[in-house]
């Protein structure tokens, strides 16, 4: 009675479940996405139909009979059987042909809408599909559509024929080829949702939902795909999925907003909605509860450095990445590793491997980086635990649910704050929900929850101790720092234990971590105090450090004290 699942499996077969308990619960509203949507890609297509015919067998020149083959040979001549086989094969023809038909016209979509952007900007670009296939000037699209639509029916079709007379086929395996053609017949139905999700059709005609967002989109790997997006998880998952659980329970430590409680979160995840029914609704408001515990670990052990000299990551990009290169490598050389960097962009963690493998390697240190060809994550997880002396630099799995207790990482270092970047399906939410709404109910919400998670990273058991820096300076600015209100840091005015926070210069602040990790007097028999530069003037910051070399003269602090704090900064 009790099963231990994923939240996919929990969206998606929620007739199997009354009672559910949803962990790392900020992880819902995206599952909700990916759930709820319909995304299929012109190769995902193109692989099935070629697996019903012919197949070239592996290493060898000869082609592998496929299970409708098979049947095709086994099947007397004149039988239903046979003519069901010759309708399975007829409608994978028709299949092929109106799939490279809808892919020609899809091309010509994107070509058309890439024309249309560079004069009406990327914002306009969300409703550009509906647009054109309202206006007539689709039609090419809606016809192949239609006729692929209706292939993979026929196929659907034929194939559920002949799982009931294959019994009257005379041949060796039928069980097997049974198992087969079932399985087959599952991948076709969902194949068909997805393909006819995108174009939906109501009495014959194209008729678009409000709560749905359509589109076609160009992937770097799977080369063109077609997608029925939900357009608010939130508002489906409150009005559809709780109202039909008899409970849920949803856990996670990143759902309270300081002072302002769980709102943020009860928004993002649909809860709010779920607990005021729309009028048009005809059910009981559920009932929503909340509750915050303790927290588990003592964060005066941790403290939390934002230097205010750093580049502005939205100004020089180069010299910014040149600065956390210089930073994570200075931090690494100075511990021994155990750094942990969590990014959000793929081109910064390849830059920043780059400029600080070398660095690294000539220290006896390793340089682990996400995206690397034949690196999987799980191989860095495992390496970045047990390797003394490592750097990792991670980008989305790396922020949830990554443990590395003890000495193994003992600084984490967060690049930017993770917003995201802006596409035409959240322009679309935008649209659908106004700026203002979006940003308190969905982009905001998604990105403090991922904060606070890749906060998290450092403290994974009872008696760790570290740093966690935070290289983008807009964390103390009043438009970003609900940021800070969502970290466990001590509030001096109500006695409240917690993270140390300091803001300061670069320098400051890694002196500050250093002495939090009582190493000053190792780097100062190193020569490696004070040895770290804001730029690096032209020279190769990847030089090996002298303790004679002279040091430039710091820039004066904005605020008196060596570790000042802006007025408004939660204090330490």
């Amino acid at each position: 009675h009790v099963v231990l699942t994923n939240q996919a499996f929990a969206l998606a077969r929620q007739e199997f479940l009354q009672h559910v308990v949803f962990d790392e619960c900020e992880h819902l509203h995206d599952q909700a996405h990916n759930a709820f949507s319909h995304v299929v890609s012109f190769g995902d297509i193109q692989k099935l139909l070629e697996h019903l015919g012919e197949a070239p067998r592996r290493g060898a020149k000869r082609k592998r009979s496929t299970t409708l083959e098979r049947l095709r040979k086994a099947a007397p001549p004149g039988s239903s059987a046979h003519d069901h086989v010759g309708r399975a094969f007829g409608a994978r023809t028709n299949g092929m042909l109106s799939l490279a038909a809808l892919e020609l016209a899809a091309k010509r979509f994107v070509t058309w809408r890439e024309a249309e952007l560079r004069q009406r900007g990327d914002r306009d670009a969300y409703g550009l599909l509906v647009e054109r296939v309202r206006s007539g000037e689709a039609d090419d699209l809606v016809q192949a559509h239609a006729e692929l639509v209706a292939a993979l029916t026929n196929l659907e079709s034929a194939i559920s024929a002949l799982l009931e007379l294959l019994i009257e086929i005379p041949m060796r395996g039928r069980e097997r080829a049974r198992t087969r053609l079932e399985r087959l017949k599952g991948d076709l139905a969902e194949l068909s949702a997805d393909v006819d999700a995108f174009l939906p059709r109501h009495e014959g005609e194209v008729r678009f939902d409000r709560g749905t967002f359509y589109d076609v989109e160009p992937h770097p790997r799977r080369g063109l795909v077609l997608m029925a997006r939900v357009l608010l998880p939130n508002e489906h998952l409150g009005r559809y999925y709780y109202p039909d659980l008899d409970g849920a329970v949803l856990l996670s430590a990143t759902t309270r907003l300081g002072n302002k409680g769980f709102d943020a979160a009860s928004a993002y995840l649909g809860l709010d909605r779920a607990a005021s029914p729309a009028e048009d609704e005809a059910r009981e408001p559920s009932e929503v509860t909340t509750f915050a515990s303790p927290e588990a670990f003592d964060y005066s052990r941790v403290v939390t450095l934002v230097p205010k000299d750093a580049p502005d990551v939205g100004g020089d990009k180069r010299r910014w990445l040149e600065y956390a290169a210089r930073y994570i490598g200075h931090l690494a050389e100075c511990g021994g590793g155990g750094v942990l960097g969590l990014f959000t962009n793929a081109e910064d963690v390849a830059f920043l491997a780059e400029r600080l493998e070398p660095f690294l390697e000539a220290r006896g240190l390793v340089c682990l980086a996400q995206g690397r060809p034949g690196t999987t994550t799980e191989q860095l997880f495992t390496r970045f635990r047990s390797e003394p002396g490592a750097v990792l630099l991670g980008l989305d799995s790396f922020w949830f649910g990554a443990d590395f207790p003890g000495p193994a990482c003992t600084h984490v270092v967060i690049g930017r704050l993770p917003y995201g970047v802006p596409d035409r399906y959240h322009f679309a939410q935008g649209a659908a929900l106004g700026s203002g709404e979006h940003w308190r109910r969905i982009y905001r919400p998604r990105a403090l929850a991922r904060f606070r998670q890749g906060f998290g990273r450092l403290m994974r058991r009872h008696d760790d101790r570290g740093c966690v820096h935070l290289l983008d300076r807009r964390v103390v600015q009043p438009k970003h720092r609900t940021f800070l209100s969502v970290l466990p840091l001590a509030d001096a005015s109500s006695g409240e234990g917690g993270a140390r926070l300091a803001r300061a210069d670069s320098v400051e602040c890694l002196e500050a971590a250093f002495e939090h990790l009582d190493q000053r007097a190792d780097l100062e028999r190193r020569g490696l105090w004070r040895t770290f530069e804001i730029d690096a003037g032209g020279g190769s910051w990847a030089a090996p450090k002298s303790p004679e070399r002279p040091q430039e003269k710091p820039a004066p602090p904005e605020e008196p004290g060596p570790l000042a704090i802006d007025p408004g900064d939660v204090p330490f």
